[in-house]
């Protein structure tokens, strides 16, 4: 099988086998790379952010292939240089993955063609819950709207895990980990991709940093109570949900409802495990009665999804 290797310059090295020789023979492919986009490629283990860029330099080639993911701007930014961001002091390196969705209820899997891009901070013996993190395992942060002249001297590598992750937005396992699996292959053209789309989510640079403010200032000027936030930010309405799947709260407050309801099992009867749960004061319509945890959760949740409650016309409070 014939690689290619990148190593830090950058240098891309095609390896090629002469007939009946069990030799690798390299050479030197960097000003060719658009021509081996779609190759298996191995990684350096001291390749930095920065070779990305002076890779697509070398093959100017690659910045119409990359146009979409603002590769032209990037560069213009990688070629001022390397910053010192005391930001980034705990950042250890900068990591591609590959992190799978599976909608188990539609059986349909998502995301497997994108990478996503991380910085990644030293193993945490105590963990972290304020980030979610376990102890002995690392705090990762996302790269998008960061400083890219602070990261250009940071080491850059792919993790071999798969992580697969529960995609269902109304099972009791959503957004857990369900699996995991292995694989180091990632094409030359992936891997750029992953790198470049990671930096670019929001857009170019300047429109990464444009929109840092505007979020910063838009959502915490000033104070905004939680109802509001989920009602004006996020466009969630859970009164219309309570409204859909409810004759009667019962004695739990709307909160108290939401999560309870997130923590019926997915094939239990959840008429029954809320009587269990919270007494037959609380009353479920007639109609949604036989649904088990999953499927009330989907009615409840496309109801509150579904629009403003102001444009319904009033049904009575419960």
């Amino acid at each position: 099988m014939t690689d290619i290797v990148l190593r830090p310059g950058p240098a891309l090295l095609y390896l090629e086998r002469s007939d009946g020789s069990p030799m690798h023979w390299p050479i030197d492919v960097t000003a060719r790379a658009i021509e081996f986009l779609f190759y298996p490629v191995i990684l350096d283990p001291s390749l930095k952010l920065g070779d990305i860029f002076r890779l697509l330099d070398a093959c100017p080639l690659l910045l119409q292939v990359y146009r979409q993911t603002f590769a032209e701007q990037l560069c213009v930014e990688a070629r001022k240089g390397p910053l010192h961001e005391p930001d980034f002091d705990d950042c250890e390196f900068l990591e591609l993955r590959r992190l799978w969705s599976l909608d188990s209820h539609n059986l349909v899997y998502s995301d497997i063609l994108r990478l996503h891009f991380s910085m990644v901070g030293p193993i945490l013996a105590n963990g972290c819950p304020e980030e979610g993190v376990l102890p002995g395992n690392r705090a990762r942060w996302g790269v998008s709207c960061s400083s890219l002249r602070g990261m250009l001297d940071m080491p850059l590598c792919l993790d071999e895990e798969i992580k697969i992750f529960e995609e269902d937005d109304y099972s009791i396992k959503c957004c857990q980990l369900t699996a995991r699996g292995k694989c180091s292959e990632i094409s030359l053209g992936e891997f750029i991709h992953g790198v470049l789309w990671g930096m670019t989510f929001f857009g170019g640079p300047e429109a990464e940093m444009e929109f840092a403010t505007s979020f910063k200032e838009a959502v915490w000027s000033e104070p905004m109570s939680a109802e509001t936030f989920t009602e004006q930010v996020l466009g969630y309405f859970p009164k219309a949900g309570f409204e859909a799947v409810l004759d009667s709260l019962g004695t739990l407050t709307p909160n108290e409802f939401e999560e309870i309801l997130r923590q019926i099992p997915d094939k239990w009867n959840a008429t029954k495990w809320l009587h269990r749960r919270c007494g037959e004061s609380l009353v479920v319509k007639l109609g949604f009665r036989k649904l088990n945890g999953r499927d009330l959760r989907e009615v409840f949740g496309k109801a509150s999804w579904a629009e403003d409650p102001s444009t319904r016309q009033p049904s009575g409070d419960l």
